[in-house]
């Protein structure tokens, strides 16, 4: 099977629209298995909670409220800040719920669910985006 060239100018707005959607499917095909990658690596050799591993961790740290001017007191309240932003204990940002883990497992399996159909997805549309993909994505 040859290539079709599709042209990527005006007033060709469909063949834009092709190659448009062309480049986003096999971004998100290297996005995605990146990301597999990431999820299955996180959770390989994990010992804590299962699910924790995707989670964000905070602490609460008493904070120093200056009240308005009126008012000459400081208030000290708990604020929940990520444990450190700078250096965080996981690149997935979950938000936990108040059982450890939960959420985790639950972003966990729905990245290993959208890899599943996203794999047969691609086995059968792979011939017809090679088809369509004429480089000028």
């Amino acid at each position: 099977m040859t290539t079709t060239i599709i042209l990527n100018s005006t007033p060709y707005t469909f063949g834009v629209l092709t190659n448009k959607i062309v480049a986003g499917l096999l971004d998100v095909q290297t996005q995605l298995t990146r990301l597999s990658e990431a999820v299955d690596t996180a959770a390989d050799g994990y010992t804590g909670t299962p699910g924790v591993e995707y989670e964000v961790q905070y602490t609460t740290p008493a904070t120093s409220v200056r009240m308005p001017p009126s008012d000459k007191t400081t208030l000290l309240q708990a604020v929940p800040i990520p444990f450190s932003q700078s250096n965080p204990q996981t690149l997935f940002g979950v938000q936990p719920s108040a059982t450890p883990g939960e959420q985790g497992l639950v972003y966990q399996d729905a990245i290993n669910q959208l890899n599943t159909a996203w794999a047969t997805f691609w086995s059968i549309a792979q011939p017809y985006l090679k088809q369509l993909d004429n480089g000028t994505t």
